[in-house]
């Protein structure tokens, strides 16, 4: 059989203390010496050595805290108010998990963390069900209750006009007793005479608030009717 074998010359490390010298030829079957043995080892054990997950990709952070998550649920909601007018995105705890998720590593544990802080933000939640971070549970249930009231009642508000000749005059009475402040307004308002001359009146704490469209007819009949005017 032909010899394949190929002499492969290395240098020999040399002495600090001995000439340099040409380098002799080195058979492939010979056992390698104890400098290129060490290089070895040390590059296997380098290319060995696992690579952290700090050189791979940034670790993502520790889950928050339910102060952290509260806040960062009224920031959502506060924002998504004032964009769209009011909430109709956020019911649920899991309507708010895409956003946490995107910043934490999700799991269990982030998902109890956010409905601890719902849990401790008590919100109360419109007719539709949605969360209102604008309202105490108090001022939501006292809006409904004058929501009912209204409906019962017929309610409706005037279009606005800029142009509306509405105008306020002041009735001063010289008293501090609200009975016959408010006495007096009854009786005005009451008053057929008066009758589709005014809007409204309002019992003030030194007269009576009158809103009109006809602030000359008012004042006429107020002149006919004040004692100086008969005298």
């Amino acid at each position: 059989m032909p010899d394949y074998s190929v002499e492969i010359k290395m240098p020999i490390p040399r002495n600090p203390s001995t000439p340099a010298s040409d380098s002799e030829p080195v058979s492939a079957n010979s056992e390698p010496s104890h400098a290129s043995s060490t290089v070895s080892s040390e590059l296997l054990s380098a290319s060995s050595e696992p690579v952290s997950a700090s050189d791979s990709e940034p670790a993502k952070p520790h889950g928050p805290s339910r102060a952290e998550c509260e806040e960062a649920i009224k920031r959502i909601l506060i924002t998504e108010t004032l964009e769209s007018g009011k909430n109709a995105h956020f019911r649920t705890s899991s309507d708010f998990m895409p956003y946490f998720e995107a910043l934490y590593p999700a799991g269990p544990g982030l998902k109890k963390q956010v409905q601890r802080a719902l849990k401790a933000l008590d919100m109360p939640k419109d007719k539709d069900g949605y969360y209102m971070v604008h309202k105490t549970r108090e001022q939501a249930t006292e809006d409904e209750e004058l929501s009912g009231l209204l409906a019962k009642t017929g309610a409706s508000i005037d279009p606005a006009n800029i142009e509306d000749p509405l105008q306020m005059l002041v009735l001063r009475l010289d008293t501090t007793s609200d009975t016959d402040i408010a006495y007096i307004a009854g009786r005005l308002a009451r008053s057929v005479t008066l009758s589709g001359k005014f809007e409204t009146m309002l019992p003030t704490t030194n007269g009576i608030l009158v809103l009109t469209r006809d602030p000359a007819a008012f004042r006429k009949f107020l002149a006919e009717l004040l004692p100086e005017a008969k005298s």
